[in-house]
């Protein structure tokens, strides 16, 4: 991936976080990119998807809901 700062390199990196849903916390590994020339952090569709599931998963798990 490109970096939408500057058009260079990117590395993907992942680091533990709490995140809330509904009320409740879960711990997931949180995924995002890192521009080599900034070092601004960022993220892009696909990656919020991969990071909302981790959630949603523990959630239905925890509730007993089935995935779909």
């Amino acid at each position: 991936m490109k970096s939408p700062f500057t058009g260079g390199s990117t590395r993907l990196e992942k680091k533990p976080m709490t995140l809330e849903y509904r009320q409740e916390s879960f711990d997931i590994t949180y995924h995002y990119y890192v521009c080599e020339d900034t070092g601004e952090q960022f993220t892009d569709d696909k990656i919020d998807t991969f990071n909302q599931n981790q959630v949603l998963s523990q959630y239905q798990a925890k509730h007993g809901l089935a995935t779909s």
